[in-house]
């Protein structure tokens, strides 16, 4: 996936599975809609999360 997010842009994103926050050891748990900006959302597709983005803010 080779798209690019805008890094303060938010977005809604609907996780696979549970993954933990980019510098943190809290898990977002899938079937919620979660607001992440879009710098953290790239920092997590890159470490592995499985993420549908349903829309941006």
């Amino acid at each position: 996936m080779a798209e690019n997010y805008q890094a303060d842009a938010v977005y809604r994103v609907r996780l696979g599975r549970p993954f933990p926050i980019p510098g943190t050891d809290v898990p977002l748990m899938p079937r919620h809609v979660h607001k992440i900006k879009g710098a953290v959302l790239q920092a997590m597709i890159d470490g592995g999360a499985d993420v549908r983005v349903t829309e941006p803010e």
